[in-house]
């Protein structure tokens, strides 16, 4: 039997180790950050933490890592089939820290292609992030499922988890519905991201 994979959604994970001689001055940044304005930003999804401004990516200390993430949505966008070249994008990306509880309710991020985070400090039990079904009449499935591995199988769960770990790259499509799970580690660093199209290149 052939099956077609219709109507997929694609979540996209890369350990970025070359990165690691980078990660524990990162760490200690946001941390220092935090410090000097420890107030939530309002209207966030998170709750027991701290983010901070959209501008983190643009401080010198963090160059290599936002080379580095436009490199992989380059890519991704690759495996949708965009030409390229043909995009002007603008990324931003801000610190996220959980503290032991804390969680981001489900939300999305309109007007944006791809988002991401990237995980600097994930201890275990620093809790997963989650994706939501789109498929609103997915709802009503209820088959009993077998426990054998997501590929095969013909339908996902209604949430599919994703655990971190120091250096983990996620990236999916910014529509896709998707929280974070309570922290059960003392604390968890990440670095969240959009990629926004500005413009299309003619030609």
């Amino acid at each position: 039997m052939h099956r077609m994979p219709l109507f997929c959604t694609p979540v996209w994970t890369e350990h970025l180790g070359d990165l690691e001689r980078h990660r524990e001055g990162w760490v200690r940044t946001i941390r220092e950050m935090r410090r000097s304005a420890p107030a939530l930003p309002a209207g966030s999804s998170a709750h027991g933490g701290w983010q901070s401004d959209k501008r983190l990516l643009d401080r010198p200390e963090f160059a290599p890592l936002q080379q580095r993430l436009l490199q992989a949505v380059r890519w991704v966008l690759g495996d949708y089939g965009v030409k390229p070249g043909s995009l002007v994008l603008n990324l931003n990306g801000w610190a996220n820290v959980h503290d032991r509880g804390g969680y981001n309710t489900a939300h999305v991020h309109p007007g944006c292609l791809v988002s991401g985070t990237v995980y600097l400090h994930a201890p275990p039990g620093a809790g997963s992030i989650y994706f939501v079904d789109p498929r609103p009449a997915s709802q009503m499935e209820s088959f009993p499922r077998a426990d054998v591995p997501l590929q095969q199988v013909s339908s996902a769960p209604n949430s599919i988890s994703v655990e971190p770990a120091d250096l983990k790259l996620v990236l999916f499509p910014s529509w896709l519905l998707h929280g974070v799970e309570p922290c059960g580690a003392d604390e968890r660093i990440g670095v969240a991201f959009n990629v926004e199209m500005v413009l299309a290149k003619a030609g």
